[in-house]
């Protein structure tokens, strides 16, 4: 029972849960979260909160337990005065403040025997149970599976690959509705959650996020993940500003709504100070081009020309296909390491699947933009977009203000 164990035998019982088993990973996502990460982040939560006898606690995805675990030891040294007995203070920390929810039975068998019979845990999908018949809670926890959805069926389990499939966001989301106001969550999740856009983002920035680290010890944690990561604090206040630490150490603090490109691990100050200045709310026109399937493009010759890699070109035989055909304009590789771009001042290729094209006025206006992109501005705002699936964000080149571009480098003085 854990109120039998001291606090540095609670260390080595969580970190020797620490070791990756496959089986588990691949059938429920699992990762388990080292006790120093989780004392970091549990650290920003206000200090009152230890002290509070009333407040619920919950971890949707425990694991072994190990959020909880920590929560726990804060606990019985912030209620010592309320509940001097450690026995009497164990049993109320238990029974009555803390609740966790587990989809393997391997690991909820571990956290049963951890906490004892009377422990609230759940043993099941945190997306579809009851949990434990409450309304809400206030302190919600965690570290959920970063992989997507499941389905059941022929076969067994298989994942979806769909964005709207991801199973961390599924479970964010029911954690707002489950959350109490004024309460409080902590989640660790992939970074490109907050390059924006998704229904999960959206419903965040309406809370009040008091902090997002995207430090890059966070991966230290997590050596055999691939995969960038951040984690996050909120509360269910109205939308404030914004605490950032960069992957880097550096400390801002910046707004996440009305923008066009949010905060990511390689964001700056310096680069807040850049998309001020250089991209706007406002589209500029450009056009992405999705791409229909290989085959329906031809490798040797067609009628139109399209602009497919970087000196590389491939046909089509419809206009339908040979997007951008007939305009001036820049077109911008989204998936180059090293940000090439191709000029068509006569409109004559199309572009191919992957490319988007930013039309041009007139040839002067083209010069300007090359000399922009090729730019260590541009690039320092392409690089700090970059996150674990996409390398330059669409939207970047969707909003760059252009005319505040074209102002900056044709009005440049000679040196």
């Amino acid at each position: 029972m854990i109120h039998e164990l001291t606090n540095t035998e609670l260390y080595e019982m969580m970190n020797s849960y620490l070791p990756i088993r496959t089986n588990e990973k691949n059938k429920y996502g699992e990762v388990l979260t080292p006790p120093k990460l989780i004392e970091e982040i549990i650290n920003h939560f206000p200090e009152t909160v230890w002290s509070d006898p009333y407040l619920t606690w919950i971890d949707p995805t425990c694991g072994t337990g190990n959020f909880i675990i920590m929560v726990y030891m804060k606990l019985m040294s912030g209620l010592a005065s309320w509940i001097p007995d450690p026995k009497q203070r164990s049993k109320h920390i238990i029974e009555n403040m803390l609740y966790m929810v587990e989809l393997n039975d391997r690991n909820a068998n571990v956290v049963k025997k951890i906490f004892g019979p009377n422990a609230n845990i759940i043993e099941g999908d945190f997306l579809t149970c009851n949990s434990f018949n409450k309304k809400g809670f206030d302190m919600i926890v965690g570290n959920p599976p970063f992989q997507d959805d499941v389905l059941s069926g022929i076969g067994g389990i298989k994942r979806r690959s769909s964005g709207k499939n991801k199973l961390y966001e599924r479970i964010i989301l029911r954690c707002l509705q489950l959350l109490n106001r004024n309460g409080w969550i902590a989640f660790i999740t992939p970074d490109n959650l907050f390059s924006g856009g998704s229904k999960t983002y959206l419903k965040l920035i309406q809370n009040n996020i008091t902090l997002i680290s995207f430090h890059k010890t966070i991966q230290s944690f997590f050596p055999k993940i691939q995969q960038y990561m951040c984690y996050f604090v909120m509360n269910m206040e109205e939308s404030s500003v914004t605490k950032i630490f960069g992957n880097h150490g550096e400390e801002f603090e910046c707004s996440l709504t009305n923008r066009p490109l949010n905060p990511v691990r390689n964001w700056t100050n310096y680069t807040e100070e850049l998309m001020n200045k250089y991209v706007s709310l406002k589209r500029n026109g450009s056009v992405y081009n999705r791409g229909k399937p290989t085959s329906q493009y031809n490798q040797l010759n067609g009628e139109y020309t399209l602009i497919y890699k970087p000196s590389e070109k491939i046909f089509a035989n419809t206009v339908e296909l040979a997007i951008g055909y007939g305009i001036k304009k820049i077109a911008v590789f989204l998936i180059s390491p090293d940000l090439k771009f191709e000029s068509d001042f006569d409109g004559k290729y199309g572009i191919g699947p992957n490319i988007i094209y930013i039309p041009l006025k007139n040839k002067e206006e083209g010069n300007i933009l090359e000399t922009f992109l090729k730019s260590n501005i541009y690039k320092t705002l392409a690089l700090s977009t970059k996150t674990n699936r996409q390398f330059l964000k669409i939207k970047l080149i969707e909003h760059l203000h252009l005319d505040q571009i074209v102002q900056d480098i044709h009005y440049k003085p000679k040196k």
